[in-house]
């Protein structure tokens, strides 16, 4: 039985997708919904660019952050409104697969509901696939959705 429902979202219309059937599925359910953003470049701003960290750089961060979460936030109201069992969380994390699947781990999630791009070829593998690694690692079942 489905008691906890995890999906993702990279806050664009493509991803909102899977968080629309994610809704769906935890309503007929009765099922918690959580709504996931990673914020992979406010993480990788320090750690990959060898930026140092600077009060500026530090501001820029928190501003950033900030705008993520409050389009994470307008999404789960344009989609949900208020429904009580429905909730959002703003993670840091690189790469994000990975951000993902600890996060669901961590919190016991019972599935995992994703939109896919369907990128191929070139762009695929240069890329990469976060739904595909997050098929591949995670601990419980996940529904994808193509976008």
């Amino acid at each position: 039985m489905m008691k906890s429902i995890l999906t993702t979202t990279d806050l664009s219309e493509e991803s909102c997708k899977g968080v629309k059937l994610a809704g769906a599925l935890a309503e007929k359910l009765g099922a918690s919904l959580t709504i996931l953003a990673i914020s992979e470049f406010t993480t990788s701003l320090h750690d990959e660019m060898l930026v140092p960290k600077t009060e500026q750089t530090e501001a820029y961060r928190r501003d950033a952050k900030a705008k993520m979460l409050q389009r994470l936030d307008g999404i789960r109201t344009e989609l949900f409104g208020q429904r009580p069992n429905v909730r959002t969380e703003l993670i840091d994390g690189r790469p994000a697969w990975k951000a993902i699947t600890e996060y669901a781990r961590r919190e016991a999630f019972d599935t995992i509901v994703m939109a896919t791009r369907g990128r191929h070829g070139l762009e695929k593998l240069m890329l990469g696939s976060t739904t595909e690694r997050v098929v591949r690692h995670a601990h419980c079942p996940v529904l994808t959705v193509h976008a």
